[in-house]
């Protein structure tokens, strides 16, 4: 970075990179028969598909900031991004009773994408008591590469070029630590996902067959909304309101035709296709007498996107109620945290003429023992009950994590911590989505007990400004 500091302005570059890699084996076992299916797909009872997924994107940016003169508060940004990205996929699927490749059903995808965004911005500084603000412009220049092979031959290639203009702006205002109000509004540009792009059908259910789309284009999501907070430092009491509403520009949906044997299609296209609105309220305050916190909270969500049946548009909309509290209590060197966090869920379908229902409860029970002055011990319980028609029974999932930390020098640089997580060996993910004929449920392996030994030093000058409830512990 190179600052020039007799005006303030500032030249900065980055540049970065990230690769990963993805793994997944599914196995079916299929009693229906697909010959009724138009066009016929024909399949053994039991199959497998191996799949493996790389991703490696190369990342650039460039920023001059200019400030106006005669002028501490006022600022002009110029800034240049260049991404240059590769995903590829490639899906085995396997004849499990005769042990062999289904060459005709086993696609090998890459997209590559280079995407410039050039934007400009005019910006306010923040100050310690003041409003500020901030209004961007931007134009994404995007160009897209997607070809699918089956036994090593091309047999589809999608070459795109699109461009977006991307606006964003945040004004508000603080007054110290006191008081706090931001109203935002943002535009990110959303690409497709290497499963959304596979063309080739995926079986699992032979009453329910999907399929891909190569030609899926990006889309824009548009989002925004509004945050307040205001504290007593006097009375320690703290006030929260946040509220945000948004929407898809062009996004993904999904389109279904049903035949009158009951059996489904279903594939992807482009589409206004989903808007949400959030908001939630909470309020804490001390109880000295009995040495602990409060906190209270009720919050609402609502989600709604559609769906496309036998060129019939219908509408889906999800609404999740929420609520809890949280209570603190300290005991010396032993902070104890409860908490309890209800939330009602209702799935309204056009398409299904039904409403499905159910009940999450979230109760957790968090412990910190501060051992002198550089030894801390701390335990995390999570039990989630879930009941409703979703789940056709009562279900009860404990979540136990716990830790240890250990400061091997009085200015804490360098820290030592060892954390087991899913202590019990309970954590599972269930999913379930209901078709127009049915519903289907996606049991998916986790990363149950396991444990994580951690190293770290600090840089800082001084002591490391550490404090108890340190978060070594990570919620999953």
């Amino acid at each position: 970075m190179r600052k020039f500091k007799k005006n303030k302005n500032v030249l900065s570059f980055e540049t970065g990179f990230d690769k990963n890699t993805a793994l997944d084996t599914s196995q079916w076992a299929n009693l229906v028969s697909t010959e009724a299916l138009e066009p016929t797909i024909r399949l053994p009872l039991e199959w497998a598909d191996d799949k493996r997924g790389t991703g490696f994107q190369l990342y650039n940016a460039a920023s001059f900031t200019y400030s106006l003169p005669d002028s501490n508060k006022y600022y002009l940004t110029l800034r240049i991004e260049n991404r240059i990205g590769n995903d590829s996929f490639v899906q085995d699927r396997l004849n499990m009773l005769q042990d062999s490749l289904l060459s005709d059903q086993s696609p090998v995808i890459g997209s590559d994408y280079i995407s410039t965004t050039y934007k400009l911005s005019f910006n306010r500084r923040y100050n310690k008591d003041a409003w500020y603000f901030g209004f961007s412009l931007g134009f994404l220049d995007l160009i897209m590469d997607r070809n699918v092979s089956l036994s090593e031959e091309v047999t589809g290639t999608f070459n795109d070029r699109i461009g977006f203009f991307l606006v964003d702006g945040h004004t508000g205002f603080r007054k110290g630590q006191k008081e706090r109000l931001n109203i935002w509004m943002n535009s990110t540009e959303q690409l497709p996902t290497i499963n959304q792009l596979n063309p080739v059908a995926v079986v699992s259910n032979p009453l329910n067959i999907s399929t891909g789309n190569l030609s899926l284009a990006p889309f824009v999501r548009y989002n925004g909304g509004m945050s307040y907070m205001k504290r007593n430092p006097a009375k320690h009491t703290t006030f929260y309101a946040r509220m945000n509403a948004g929407f898809n520009d062009n996004g993904i949906i999904t389109t279904e035709t049903r035949d009158t044997n009951n059996f489904s299609r279903t594939f992807l296209n482009n589409d206004n296709n989903a808007t949400w609105a959030a908001g939630d309220i909470s309020y804490s305050f001390p109880i000295e007498k009995l040495g602990m916190d409060l906190e209270f909270s009720v919050g609402y969500n609502n989600y709604k996107y559609y769906n496309v049946l036998n060129g019939v548009r219908y509408e889906n909309i999800r609404n999740s109620f929420d609520g809890g509290f949280d209570v603190e209590f300290i005991f010396g060197p032993v902070e104890w945290d409860i908490g309890y966090w209800p939330e009602y869920n209702i799935q309204e379908s056009d398409l299904f003429g039904s409403t499905l229902s159910y009940w999450r409860h979230d109760i957790s029970s968090e412990i910190f023992v501060e051992l002198g002055e550089r030894i801390e011990l701390s335990a995390e319980l999570d039990a989630f009950l879930f009941n409703g028609n979703q789940f056709g029974s009562q279900q009860v999932v404990p979540i136990l994590n716990a830790g240890i930390q250990w400061s091997l020098d009085s200015l804490e640089k360098w820290q030592l911590s060892l954390v087991g997580y899913d202590m019990l060996n309970k954590a599972r993910s269930i999913d379930r989505y209901f078709f127009s004929n049915g519903y289907s449920e996606t049991r998916q392996n986790t990363l149950t007990r396991y444990f994580m030994f951690n190293v770290s030093y600090s840089i800082r000058k001084g002591k490391n400004a550490g404090t108890r409830r340190s978060g070594m512990i990570d919620k999953r």
